[in-house]
C-alpha cells in the first residue's frame, strides 16, 4: 500500500464517505424492496 500525499487525504476521506453513504442508501432500498414483496 503506497503512502498518500497530504493533499490527497481529504479527497480520499470524501470518497470513502460518499461510498459509505451510497452503500447505506442502497442497503436501505434493497431492504425496503424485500419487505414490500
Amino acid at each position: 500500500m503506497r503512502l498518500l500525499l497530504a493533499e490527497d487525504e481529504d479527497d480520499l476521506a470524501k470518497g470513502i464517505q460518499t461510498i459509505l453513504v451510497m452503500s447505506h442508501c442502497f442497503v436501505k432500498l434493497a431492504f425496503y424492496c424485500l419487505i414490500k414483496k
